[in-house]
């Protein structure tokens, strides 16, 4: 973490301007103040970012053979056991994970890893799924989806409509106030936020492939 030197400019200003001895110690003890506290954010936050980037590597590795290799698609078995080290550690899945999450995609993609990347996104998911679950008596078409693996989403989609317990218009309807309680509940600009909001709007693209497809199989 680097503070601004224009701060330190202004309190080297301060100190050399300052009419008494008593007025300088004053602006030495408040720098070295600053000092300390800057130390000890940096400090927190390398501590955050290393407990962050071991759960992310415990909940990627439970996904993994018993060689410690992934091979993707994860099977039905595999997605389990990471949702269950996900679960195991939500207490823990904040920004820090989140951001790390992010960053390790990113090095990924300099590094060509298309399959880390891949495994990490599937995390994302799971994550996303089990933050916008809610308790509800009568689940909800949306409810359905949300909480469906992404690949079941298609054959999902297909049945609500074809059995008709959604309408397109009940379907957008219900994840546009799901979405807008997200971008209201979480901090404008958070990876929690972006998450569970691209997760949702993945939903939407999907529901509009499949009902078009039902669309044009009923007109044909």
């Amino acid at each position: 973490m680097s503070l601004d030197q224009k701060f330190w400019l202004r309190l080297a200003t301060r100190s050399d301007t300052a009419s008494s001895q008593d007025d300088k110690q004053k602006i030495g003890s408040l720098a070295n103040t600053v000092m300390n506290l800057a130390n000890a954010v940096v400090k927190q936050t390398e501590g955050q970012l290393d407990q962050s980037a071991s759960t992310l590597q415990n909940i990627l590795v439970s996904a993994a053979d018993e060689r410690g290799e992934w091979h993707l698609p994860l099977t039905e078995q595999q997605s389990q056991s990471m949702q269950q080290a996900l679960d195991r550690h939500l207490g823990t899945a904040d920004e820090a994970l989140l951001s790390t999450a992010f960053s390790w995609m990113r090095k990924a993609a300099d590094d060509k890893q298309d399959g880390m990347i891949a495994l990490i996104q599937k995390m994302l998911q799971l994550y996303a799924a089990k933050a916008l679950q809610h308790p509800s008596k009568q689940s909800s078409a949306v409810d359905q989806v949300v909480a469906a693996d992404e690949d079941k989403w298609e054959p999902l989609i297909r049945q609500l409509i074809e059995s008709e317990q959604t309408t397109e218009a009940e379907f957008s309807q219900d994840l546009q106030k799901r979405m807008e309680a997200t971008l209201l509940s979480q901090t404008s600009g958070s990876y929690m936020q972006r998450v569970q909001a691209e997760y949702l709007k993945e939903i939407e693209a999907r529901f509009k492939e499949v009902y078009q497809t039902v669309l044009d199989q009923g007109a044909s």
